[in-house]
């Protein structure tokens, strides 16, 4: 295990910052995610840990020592990209050896090293293979075998099971998983897929505009989201301005359309409030519950998302895939207790418009 840190890591181009000084220590031996909207700054923090693209400021820092000026090929960081970038002109384990070989191992090793690696990832029978012989999830396994065939200290992994279709995805997300795990390896992992990022990371750190939003376990992120683009980037999310008060049987929340009990240790005055649509109960004679009216169904194998109204106001709820309403019927629906979340209201820490 290793442990990997950076510090202020900032990069620009052409005047426009891509990573603004982004600060944080990686789990030693554990999965981190890094999961962010196109164009926040995770793959281009991916690289300058890799050595790959010099940053404007800041520090890498792997098991104490600044690697920032090292040489890509000198800071036993092993990288996995999202494209394998790998040599069809070369069989399996000459694409498995290439890292050995710019690291100028000797050939007898070389070997060994690539055998060891490609039994790994359940290819050892495929070495003299050539690329174009390999389905999708065969060249990812190859690409991931390649960055592990030199024991690097820290693994990093830009999107690499994004060119694959979902079920192939869902399969080797699975076995990737427990391959880290077991080899207690310090691994990075780039993903816009904010279902791989929480199933995969021990730890789950969501950027925007080249700036760390949050971080932390992927259930308290998730359930405890900072603000509101952490509360509606990861998953959907019934964001309203509230008020939370005092009364005489304990706080509640105002929200624009009733008032349900606050939170412990919810901020007094103008607020966000945030529900998750798993946390809005939906029922056809709840007397004491809210009225509102069925506006449409979205079918998700799984489940169902409910649209329901509220007066003017809109909200998502989740309900059995076996659910079944015609559009207008009046229902009534209440907020799971405990269940929501609120955060001070401030100048652009609210939805987007």
């Amino acid at each position: 295990m290793s442990r990997l840190e950076v510090r202020g890591l900032s990069k620009s181009y052409a005047g426009k910052p891509a990573v603004a000084g982004i600060s944080h220590v990686f789990a030693d031996g554990e999965i981190t995610t890094i999961v962010g909207p196109s164009g926040s700054g995770k793959s281009t923090t991916l690289w300058m840990i890799a050595g790959l693209t010099a940053p404007d400021a800041g520090t890498v820092l792997v098991d104490g020592a600044d690697v920032t000026a090292v040489p890509a090929e000198r800071r036993e960081i092993g990288m996995v990209f999202q494209s394998y970038a790998l040599f069809p002109h070369l069989s399996v384990r000459e694409n498995v050896e290439f890292g050995l070989r710019v690291r100028r191992v000797p050939r007898a090793q070389r070997r060994d090293l690539a055998v060891d690696a490609l039994r790994l990832v359940r290819l050892e029978s495929f070495g003299e293979r050539r690329i174009r012989e390999l389905s999708g999830g065969e060249q990812q396994r190859v690409a991931l075998a390649r960055a592990l065939a030199y024991r690097p200290k820290v693994l990093l992994m830009d999107e690499p099971l994004s060119a694959l279709d979902a079920k192939l995805r869902e399969q080797l997300r699975m076995e990737l998983a427990a391959l880290l795990q077991e080899l207690k390896i310090t691994t990075v992992y780039v993903t816009h897929d904010q279902v791989e990022a929480m199933s995969l990371g021990r730890e789950l750190v969501v950027v925007h505009a080249g700036r760390v939003e949050q971080s932390g376990a992927p259930r308290e992120v998730y359930r405890r989201p900072a603000n509101a683009f952490v509360a509606n980037f990861l998953g959907s999310a019934n964001i309203f301005e509230a008020v939370c008060s005092r009364r005489a049987a304990g706080a509640v929340i105002e929200l624009p359309f009733a008032e349900i009990a606050a939170p412990e240790g919810a901020p007094g005055g103008a607020c966000w409030a945030m529900v998750r649509p798993e946390d809005v109960e939906i029922s056809s004679n709840g007397a004491s519950m809210i009225p509102c009216e069925f506006e449409a169904m979205f079918f998700l194998g799984n489940q169902c998302r409910l649209r329901v109204r509220v007066g003017p106001w809109s909200l998502l709820a989740d309900a059995p895939n076996h659910f079944t309403m015609a559009e207008g019927t009046r229902l009534s629906l209440a907020v799971r207790p405990g269940k929501v979340v609120v955060w001070p209201r401030q100048a652009g820490n609210g939805p987007s418009p």
